[in-house]
């Protein structure tokens, strides 16, 4: 088992905490990465970030991890916001 790490971002340890660069997380086999076209002219976005995503799950307990990034001319990705949805399935009835 090979969980997904965390790189940078609100963590525990500040030293690890903040923004990093995405490469080495984004080349993950178990990480799906959605993009955009190259913006013409750079752009000041201000306020809270959304998500709106339709899942199915294969398990009845899974986490969904978002990430927000800046990607540079030069094509390194930094993290801008992140947030992690934990979903588990409701307890079985009992007859």
């Amino acid at each position: 088992m090979d969980p997904t790490p965390s790189v940078g971002g609100a963590l525990f340890d500040a030293s690890e905490a903040g923004e990093r660069e995405q490469g080495l997380l984004a080349a993950r086999r178990d990480v799906l990465l959605f993009d955009s076209l190259p913006l013409r002219e750079g752009v000041t976005v201000v306020g809270a970030a959304r998500l709106r995503a339709v899942v199915r799950a294969s398990r009845p307990h899974f986490d969904l991890f978002a990430r927000l990034c800046d990607v540079h001319p030069s094509g390194r990705s930094y993290n801008v916001c992140d947030a992690i949805l934990r979903r588990c399935a409701p307890p079985a009835r009992s007859h």
